[in-house]
């Protein structure tokens, strides 16, 4: 792989992991989208991600498989967790409603019917393997 194509392969994955950590991760009715960004694993990996930025710049290759490798990892972490959440939420939330009648019930049912995972996840994981690819090649200074 060419020093250009691993620069160019590399910025877009920042870029791309960037906006996959603003973007909405999960989406709850009455409340909105929820980033990662907003949680302190959210901010590292932001930092993980702007040093990434800059060993492109730097030309820094073998320093993406830390960055990349550890905002994957976070990435994956948050993934898991936020799939053994939903469905307890979403039944916490039923049996809560259970007890205060027909109104919550309904009320229960819409928001957990809306709990959505969001779009933020395609940009984040395509944005890690760019960043993954990019460290690939000869080592060293290209």
């Amino acid at each position: 792989m060419s020093k250009e194509n691993r620069a160019v392969i590399g910025a877009l994955g920042c870029v791309l992991t960037t906006i996959g950590l603003f973007g909405p991760i999960i989406h709850v009715p009455l409340v909105g989208g929820l980033s990662l960004v907003s949680g302190p694993d959210g901010k590292l990996m932001l930092i993980l991600t702007l040093a990434g930025l800059v060993a492109v710049w730097r030309r820094r290759y073998a320093v993406l498989w830390a960055t990349g490798g550890l905002t994957a990892l976070m990435a994956s972490a948050a993934w898991r967790t936020m799939m053994r959440a939903l469905p307890e939420a979403r039944q916490t939330a039923q049996d809560a409603a259970a007890e205060g009648g027909e109104l919550a019930k309904a009320l229960v049912d819409m928001w957990a019917a809306g709990l959505s995972i969001g779009w933020a996840w395609a940009p984040l994981a395509v944005g890690c393997v760019c960043v993954l690819l990019a460290a690939l090649g000869p080592r060293g200074k290209c």
